[in-house]
């Protein structure tokens, strides 16, 4: 289960370490479009992975493209906002990505209710059966935004400018309490703080980091540096899914 979820912030981990570079080479607009085209694969290797390992296999090119737009959006932002609007617009970066994870929220539950209704349409489209790979299909739908924002705007270019142990007889011995006592939780609580954090995330260290990336290097090692941050701060979210999915 947490290699399930990890796996795209592994490859969206290392896809930090080259995007800056591709994006020197080709401009940032190329590659974020290239992004793009990988969140519509992985949605639809996602939905249709006849087993487990083309199920990871899906979910890791994706994670080629949240690597690459993690990095290369908020460098886009940077070198087209003017300075008196550059905070402004990290901020609907961070803003567009937490609607996003909303949506995500919203989404999976529409889905749950319609794989519990009676409508015929619904059952013959497999949500009950399938709910999970509509879940991950629904991807689709941003992807193809996403890719039509970053190809029509005006083009510019800018090639100038601990693990903790969870492991042997002692989490044996809780794991099934840990589960049994997730299960019976208040729903609405767990939601509840689950968004708060998010909102407090985005409200804070979320956008200033990025930011703070944009404007503390020197212009000659920017994209290398900012590569490197980002690398640290995925490797870490990583870890974080892989021990704790």
């Amino acid at each position: 289960m947490g290699w399930s979820v990890a796996s795209l912030t592994l490859t969206a981990t290392l896809a930090m370490m080259v995007a800056v570079p591709l994006s020197d080479k080709f401009g940032r607009r190329k590659v974020l479009q290239w992004s793009a085209v990988l969140f519509a694969v992985s949605a639809l290797g996602s939905a249709i992975a006849p087993n487990f390992l083309l199920l990871v296999i899906a979910r890791m090119v994706g994670g080629l493209g949240v690597g690459v737009s993690l990095i290369l959006a908020p460098m886009y932002i940077a070198e087209i906002a003017p300075p008196d609007m550059r905070g402004r617009l990290f901020s609907f970066n961070q803003l567009n990505i937490f609607i996003g994870i909303s949506a995500v929220f919203f989404s999976n539950y529409l889905i749950l209710q319609l794989a519990a209704s009676d409508l015929a349409w619904a059952n013959s489209l497999g949500f009950e059966k399938w709910n999970w790979r509509w879940m991950l299909e629904v991807e689709l739908l941003p992807a193809l935004f996403y890719f039509i924002g970053v190809v029509y705007p005006n083009d510019v270019s800018f090639k100038q400018a601990f693990r903790a142990s969870l492991e042997g007889s002692e989490a044996l011995t809780f794991e099934s309490e840990a589960i049994t006592a997730t299960i019976t939780m208040n729903p609405t609580l767990i939601l509840m703080r689950i968004l708060g954090f998010v909102a407090s995330f985005f409200n804070s260290i979320g956008p200033v980091m990025w930011v703070l990336f944009s404007e503390l290097f020197p212009i000659h090692i920017k994209g290398a540096a900012i590569s490197f941050v980002g690398f640290i701060n995925s490797l870490v979210s990583y870890l974080v899914q892989k021990f704790s999915p």
